[in-house]
């Protein structure tokens, strides 16, 4: 299941260097907690990353342009979000958690 994240922009753009972006964040949960282990990544591509203990990442030598980043993290659910060459760094994702489970009861 795919759901646009709230994306917080602060000062600063993409960085783009001899064609190549270099994007930087944070993830956290819908507290403000960091997430670590997310895993980040550019469909379609083998640009991938996680994020470390304090929910940061860095994903650098894209091109230029737009590009989706997705974010993934067991027990929240798959976020999906476009950034661009003016897209402003370093983007702050919330990574809502998912619904608790649901407990089945046995017959006996």
């Amino acid at each position: 299941m795919l759901l646009n994240s709230l994306l917080i922009s602060t000062p600063g753009s993409a960085q783009t260097t001899s064609k190549q972006t270099v994007l930087s964040g944070r993830v956290v949960d819908t507290e403000l907690h960091p997430l670590a282990g997310v895993s980040v990544w550019v469909p379609g591509t083998t640009f991938t990353t996680s994020t470390n203990a304090d929910g940061a990442f860095v994903l650098e030598g894209l091109g230029a342009g737009n590009h989706a980043l997705r974010f993934d993290l067991t027990a929240h659910l798959l976020t999906e979000i476009t950034v661009s060459d003016t897209t402003r760094l370093p983007l702050l994702i919330k990574l809502p958690a998912t619904r608790p489970a649901v407990r089945v009861k046995r017959r006996l």
